[in-house]
Order: structure tokens, then C-alpha cells, then sequence
């Protein structure tokens, strides 16, 4: 059965801003998380010109994520007592989805190991020892994937019928919801990251380049073509510490962000899936994590914290080719995880002409 969630409320009218009928929220609109001063964190949406920045939940919740169709977010949320895994559509109401029994208190601790699939019938999730597939009812969808095959870094096909993950042994391998499985690499010294890409024909993954791993091991970031098994090392073999691994809705770039070589910092780049046009998005002058591209693989919009620390989280905006970085808020509140609106159109706007503040 599934628990409706009264709680999940919009606390402003956005009347004269809709994307479609009964849609509350603006087309083009980004979620992100928010440190509240309470201890909470909480969902915020806000316009990539900074004219409506509004808090979405008033509870604590976490690891906002579009829904494919960009008409549902689905999260966790906090209920009091126990966590919870939600969908929830735009007008903030959504329902509960059954986990299996004990689920909820991993889950408090765990948050990020869950992965809805697109089409949102889904949620896979790693719980030791082994993979779980369930229903949105909570019903597990397939017999247990064996232990020996079960690692981390889940990724759904676009078409929902496939997850991409790291085995224990360090490889990339493919599961069909009937439960067959096939390995997609055999020599890495250990993978991390899959990501398939939106058309579905690729996979990119980090893995390590060095011979056995040490402190100072890095990850480089790879392609792979599914049509033929074709490898392709596309991150130059800059050395890089590969993390953040975001494909392009086009389907021809991935962002990535990576370590400076001196290890005090993280940029962006962006890169082709070829492995041509490699652009450092970035200045190399404090951390920039998270990348999210807009729908029309045009922009990102990305994290950055200063490196001296001298302020909090803040959002920003750049094209995708380098140029027009903005910061869109001001590093008043910590903020995380930024999710752009899938389905967004005409998503080219001005920056706000200051930073925007954010407050709960």
C-alpha cells in the first residue's frame, strides 16, 4: 500500500510561473538542498535568473532527484521517526514507498545508494550482501543478484530495463531486470562511477590507471560503446581523481569534476564523448562539485566553495563551453545537490545582478 505524505506542502502560490496546468513550479527551475539553521535540510527550487528562489519542504529531506519527465522529484524524507523514500509530484503532494522490512533506518545512513529508474517503477539500492530491485509497492522485482557480483555505483538504462554497477571485483557489469547479468570489463584495477548515457549506446565510468592502489592513485574517465565493447579513455590522461560523472541530454559531452594534481581543490571539465574538446570549466580556486546540465546541454549548474573556506556552498552557472560563469547564490547557507529541471525550455536567462541569498 502506498502512504501519502500530507506533509509534503508548497509554502508560497506560483500562480503567474507554470509549466503546464496544475504544475506550481516554473519551467525552467533548479532543486538543490539547503542546511537550515535548525540542523535540517531542506529542499529549495529556484529560477536560473534568481527571480524566485522558494523552500520546498519544511521537514528535513534529501537527494532531490527528477523524475525522467521532469513532473515528479522523488527523495528521502524524514517523518519524525523513521526515513522514508518519496515521489512526490510538483504540487508537493507524493506518497510512501514500502521498502523492505528494516530499509528505513539503513536509509538514514545510506541515503545516496538508492536510484530510482526513469520511468520511476523502480528503486534499486545495494544492501549488504547484495543488489535490491523492488516496485514502487514495494515488491521486489527480481530473485537476488549473488553477492560476488554486488559493489556500488548503481545506473539505470534509459529505457529502465537495465543497471549498470561496479562488481566486487572492482568491474563494470550490466544486469537485465531477468536477472542476467554480463561483465563489460575484465582488466581494471578498479572501476567507479557508470553512467549511461541518455540515447543509451554508452557507458562512462572512472577507473584507476595505476598498478596496484596507493594514496596517491587517480582515476581516469572512460567510454565504452555497447554496440561493439569499444573502450576509449576520454579524460587525456590528465591524472585526475575523476568523481561526478554527468552526461550531457544530448547525449555528445560528459561533465566530470576532478582533483587539482595538488589535491586542494576540484574543478568541472567537460568533455566529448570522443574524448575531443576537453575544457576545464573552472579556475582551479576552491571546490566545485556536483554538476548538473541544463535540457538543453547548453549550461551547468554546480556547487562551488571557496578554497580558503572563507564561505559556505554556494550555486553557479557557466556555458558549457567555459564561458559566463555567475554565481546564482551567495554562500549564505550551504546548499547541495543541484538538479536542473529536465523538461525545462527556453532555458537561457540572465544572471541575477547579485547573488541570492537563502534562508530557512
Amino acid at each position: 500500500m502506498k502512504h501519502w505524505l500530507p506533509i509534503l506542502l508548497l509554502i508560497v502560490a506560483l500562480a503567474p510561473h507554470t509549466s503546464a496546468q496544475g504544475d506550481p513550479l516554473p519551467a525552467n527551475v533548479i532543486l538543490f538542498t539547503a542546511l537550515c539553521e535548525s540542523g535540517q535540510t531542506h529542499v529549495f527550487f529556484i529560477t536560473p535568473d534568481g527571480q524566485e528562489v522558494h523552500e520546498w519542504t519544511t521537514y528535513n529531506a534529501l537527494s532531490p532527484r527528477w523524475t525522467a519527465g521532469g513532473e515528479r522529484v522523488t527523495l528521502l524524507a524524514y517523518d519524525g521517526s523513521l526515513w522514508g523514500v518519496y515521489n512526490v509530484d510538483t504540487s508537493g503532494s507524493g506518497y510512501q514507498v514500502p521498502m523492505l522490512e528494516g530499509d528505513n533506518y539503513w536509509l538514514a545512513d545510506l541515503y545516496s545508494d538508492f536510484v530510482w529508474s526513469p520511468d520511476s517503477a523502480y528503486i534499486a539500492y545495494v544492501r549488504e550482501p547484495r543488489l535490491w530491485v523492488i516496485d514502487s509497492s514495494g515488491v521486489e522485482l527480481a530473485p537476488p543478484v549473488p553477492a560476488s557480483r554486488v559493489g556500488r555505483g548503481l545506473s539505470w538504462s534509459p529505457d529502465s530495463r537495465q543497471l549498470a554497477f561496479v562488481g566486487e571485483d572492482g568491474q563494470i557489469h550490466a544486469l537485465d531486470l531477468d536477472n542476467s547479468a554480463s561483465s563489460l570489463t575484465d582488466d581494471l584495477l578498479m572501476g567507479n562511477n557508470p553512467a549511461w548515457s541518455p540515447d543509451g549506446r554508452f557507458i562512462a565510468f572512472s577507473a584507476y590507471t595505476d598498478g596496484e592502489l596507493t594514496e596517491t592513485s587517480r582515476t581516469e574517465l572512460y567510454v565504452i560503446a555497447l554496440e561493439d565493447g569499444e573502450r576509449r579513455l576520454v579524460s587525456d590522461d590528465l591524472r585526475l581523481a575523476v568523481e561526478g560523472i554527468q552526461w550531457s541530454p544530448d547525449s555528445q559531452q560528459i561533465a566530470f569534476e576532478a582533483y587539482t594534481p595538488s589535491g586542494d581543490g576540484t574543478d568541472v571539465y567537460v568533455v566529448s564523448r570522443d574524448g575531443s574538446d576537453l575544457t576545464r570549466l573552472t579556475d582551479s580556486d576552491g571546490y566545485y562539485r556536483n554538476p548538473s546540465w541544463s535540457p538543453d546541454s547548453k549550461q551547468l549548474v554546480f556547487t562551488y566553495q571557496p578554497g580558503d573556506n572563507s564561505a559556505q556552498p554556494a550555486l553557479a552557472v557557466v556555458n558549457a563551453n567555459g564561458t559566463d560563469f555567475y554565481r546564482l547564490t551567495d554562500g549564505g547557507a550551504w546548499v547541495d545537490e543541484p538538479q536542473w529541471r529536465p523538461t525545462a525550455a527556453g532555458v537561457s536567462a540572465e544572471p541575477p545582478a547579485e547573488p541570492v541569498s537563502v534562508h530557512c
